[in-house]
């Protein structure tokens, strides 16, 4: 495969592709998968060795979602068997982070179902934040908590960032955050935002070259 062989010795080289030779591994075949794979994996090879980034994800509120996302196992109503438990309590949260950490992660994710959180729900969630950053100053943390209101976003939106007190923790978490489609314009756009998905991490982040552990 002459084309593969092309693109990956220019990936080597640390040469970015064109545009039909992104398009041409998109159109690969299924019988040519292994050999992207293992193109792909002499540059990984190259540059990476064999590290992975290990994240650990804490779910801090399971199931009995409102939102009837048919694909989504944390819905209310599916059958998919997951755990369904409100919030878990601080201390269970910081016990379950620690332990990722103690496994190797260099990264922790609080998540919890829901449309979205209340005010009370941000509070609480920014004072694990700040436990946990106390802890363990040299992980990173994000946290996946839903939706925003429009007032919630016209409170943070310009900043995109959910900053917990002073005591709770060293610098500004940011989160990973999506906005409620609402029935008329405004809603984040009005709060300084661009609105539509965003994906906000730590401003302090630093993924030093490593990979994420695959799946």
């Amino acid at each position: 495969m002459q084309w593969l062989d092309a693109l990956t010795a220019k990936a080597l080289a640390r040469e970015l592709p064109a545009r039909s030779e992104a398009l041409a591994v998109l159109a690969s075949t299924d019988d040519e998968l292994l050999d992207v794979v293992a193109a792909a994996f002499r540059v990984r090879q190259r540059y990476f060795g064999r590290r992975v980034k290990l994240n650990f994800l804490v779910n801090i509120k399971s199931g009995m979602c409102p939102e009837d996302c048919s694909y989504c196992s944390q819905r209310l109503g599916s059958d998919a068997g997951v755990l369904k438990y409100t919030w878990l309590k601080p201390d269970e949260v910081l016990a379950s982070a620690a332990a990722g950490v103690a496994a190797g992660a260099k990264r922790v994710c609080l998540v919890a179902s829901g449309r979205g959180p209340a005010e009370r729900d941000i509070t609480r969630v920014a004072e694990m934040i700040g436990a946990f950053k106390d802890q363990h100053p040299d992980v990173e943390l994000c946290a996946c908590l839903g939706l925003l209101s429009q007032d919630q976003a016209a409170a943070r939106g310009g900043r995109r960032r959910l900053q917990p007190q002073p005591e709770h923790g060293r610098g500004a978490l940011r989160r990973h955050l999506h906005h409620a489609r609402l029935p008329r314009p405004g809603g984040h756009r009005a709060a300084g935002g661009r609105g539509g998905p965003v994906r906000l991490l730590r401003p302090d982040r630093r993924d030093g070259g490593e990979r994420r552990r695959p799946g």
